[in-house]
């Protein structure tokens, strides 16, 4: 028994190595500058379909590349989870887009780390076997690589390991509601709408009082004082 967990152990740290040490020989590229459009792709869901991050055009969108091997990536991923926890709804979407790990690595580590943002896979797979890598087009060469794109599909910010406050210092700069600012701003909308209807029934009633008011106003009083002086001369 030991000596099965020690040759599984053995391989793994063998299949590992291989992979980072594959990855370690691509080119060291500067991240995508801000501005640049964001490259379109096809990848992977975890369900079994496929989404292109054109379909998420309108919305502000965290894009992180990581692999199954990247202890790194874990570490991060956490961090990014309380920022998925703040920000994650109609405005913003986080992609976690698997790049260099095969499949079985990635649903493997997926299957044990239940982070509730939407994965996607690359279907290059493992060091681009059946075509160019996603992250090659963002100049992926460490993990994990970290990109914000905004609503027109253009980067606002990126790099190698970005940081939680990092990432949430680019939302905040483009205009990303935390669910508390938003839960803030609709009860502001709701005591301002609550307020508008308030009035406008006051307005109603006042104007409604006014007309019943001008109803019953004496003649002599609505016929002036012409009227009074004639009356008074007459007697």
């Amino acid at each position: 028994m030991l000596r099965a967990i020690y040759r599984y152990c053995w391989t793994l740290m063998l299949v590992l190595t291989a992979a980072n040490s594959a990855f370690a020989d691509k080119p060291n590229l500067p991240a995508l500058v801000p501005g640049t459009t964001a490259p379109n792709f096809t990848a992977y869901t975890w369900a079994g379909g496929k989404t292109q991050l054109s379909d998420y055009r309108g919305k502000i969108v965290v894009l992180d590349f990581w692999a199954s091997w990247s202890g790194t990536c874990d570490t991060t991923m956490a961090d990014f989870e309380d920022l998925y926890d703040e920000y994650h709804g109609k405005d913003v979407v986080f992609l976690a887009v698997c790049s260099w790990s095969d499949a079985d690595d990635a649903n493997a580590w997926v299957g044990t780390h239940h982070y509730k943002y939407t994965f996607l896979f690359d279907p290059a797979g493992d060091g681009g076997k059946t075509g160019p890598c996603i992250g090659d087009s963002y100049h992926v060469s460490r993990f994990p690589t970290t990109y914000v794109i905004d609503a027109s599909g253009a980067v606002v910010a990126g790099g190698a390991i970005m940081t939680s406050d990092a990432v949430a210092g680019a939302l905040e700069g483009i205009g990303a509601r935390t669910m508390d600012e938003k839960a803030r701003d609709a009860r502001v909308a709701a005591e301002i709408a609550d307020a508008d209807k308030e009035a406008a029934r006051e307005e109603k009633t006042l104007d409604s009082k006014d007309r019943h008011a001008r109803r019953h106003v004496p003649t002599s009083i609505k016929t002036g004082a012409g009227d009074f002086d004639s009356d008074s001369a007459g007697g």
